[in-house]
Order: structure tokens, then C-alpha cells, then sequence
């Protein structure tokens, strides 16, 4: 983990630097997603890991999207601390645009608002916070995972959502084509139905036309 945290570790430095001229010749729109800490959510302990957010890694991959009006996206599970180092490295450089992957994935709509509250610069994303990706028996341990079903939306995420429309994208999160259908219809009668059309609409797309520059 320490190597993850390290901004003079020679492997990340040769990774910035292959970042950089990507971002120079308009390959990238962005970074991620970075597992910064998923500690508690990923199934498969191999890949578990939880590095401190507000490191010299994570704050120099923030500069480099703020030097090309890019963003970095990053997985940040909603343990008290982690939150306290996302917050401050969204401090660090507000010019950086920071997508939050799947909103915390085990976080609350309260928990959300206030982060979005305190910092312009953080946005969520809504991938695996509804099915296919969502499993059943993830649903048993933490159903408040669930953000949207087929054909509901939570009230809390609702309100949320439309009291700050241009905060939140959705996504997949899928990788199977199935999946990846399955995913977009619940993504459509579950979500956007249950919006105003003008949230539905920043929401399905003009928020990522926005913070990702796409034509």
C-alpha cells in the first residue's frame, strides 16, 4: 500500500508520465476507476485494498486532470476516515474534478449530501448501486446499497438528485452485453422515469457531456 501512496515510487512516476502524454495528445478524458479504498466492498479479497485518498499519489493525478479540464474517478467506500482524506484532497486543488464511483457504494443520501455540499468539485456516479451489477446477496447484508429497483427510486436518493442535478451520472458498471441491456433498461424505468424530465436529462447524459468535454 505504501508504494500506492508513494509520488516518487519509480512505477507511478512512469505512469504519470505515460498519463501526461496521453492527456497531451487528446486520448483521455480522464483517470479511473483508482480503488483507493474498497476494503469492505469488494468481493474478492485478492484485490481488497484501502490507501490513505489525501496521499501524494492521489493529489498529483488531481493536478494532472485540473492542468487538462479532465477527471478522476475513485472508489471511496464510506468509512469515516476515507471520507475525511476525499474531502481534503477535493480541497487541495478545487480545479480537479473528482467522480465519487458509485456514490460511496455502501453510503447513504444523507451521507452524499454533505459532501456534495462542501465540495463543488466532487460528483457521483450511480454505477453498481442498482441491478444487474447489484446482487442479491449483497442486497441481504446492505440493502440501502440499492439506489434504484426496476421500476423505483429511493425517496432519499430522489430528493437528493434533484436538489442538485448536476452532480450525478449514471452508470453500468457491467461486463457481460446482457448485463450491460439489462442494466440500461432498469437504469431508464427505474431511475430517470422517477425524475423531472430535466433532471432525467443532466443525468442520462448532459452531466458527462459536461465535466468529460464529449461532443
Amino acid at each position: 500500500v505504501r508504494d500506492l501512496e508513494d509520488a516518487y515510487n519509480s512505477m507511478f512516476r512512469s505512469l504519470m508520465n505515460d498519463l501526461e502524454s496521453d492527456f497531451s495528445a487528446g486520448k483521455l478524458k480522464g483517470i479511473g476507476e483508482l480503488f483507493g479504498n474498497n476494503s469492505k466492498t469488494n468481493p474478492n479479497p485478492k484485490v481488497r485494498r484501502k490507501t490513505r485518498i489525501d496521499s501524494s499519489t492521489y493529489k498529483a493525478m488531481l493536478d494532472l486532470v485540473a492542468r487538462y479540464n479532465a477527471v478522476m474517478t475513485i472508489h471511496v467506500q464510506m468509512d469515516e476516515d476515507s471520507i475525511e482524506q476525499l474531502e481534503t484532497l477535493a480541497d487541495y486543488n478545487t480545479s480537479g474534478n473528482i467522480i465519487w464511483a458509485h456514490c460511496g457504494n455502501n453510503s447513504y443520501p444523507e451521507d452524499v449530501r454533505v459532501v456534495l455540499q462542501r465540495h463543488d468539485n466532487i460528483y457521483c456516479d450511480l454505477s453498481a448501486r442498482h441491478g444487474p451489477k447489484l446482487k442479491d446477496k449483497v442486497l441481504r447484508k446492505r440493502p440501502h446499497q440499492q439506489i434504484f429497483t426496476e421500476y423505483e427510486l429511493d425517496d432519499g436518493w430522489r430528493e437528493l438528485i434533484e436538489e442538485m442535478p448536476d452532480r450525478f451520472m449514471v452508470g453500468t458498471d457491467t461486463k457481460t452485453e446482457s448485463h450491460y441491456d439489462q442494466g440500461i433498461e432498469t437504469i431508464r424505468n427505474g431511475l430517470l422515469a422517477n425524475l423531472s424530465q430535466a433532471t432525467a436529462e443532466k443525468v442520462a447524459y448532459k452531466n458527462a457531456q459536461r465535466l468529460l468535454d464529449l461532443h
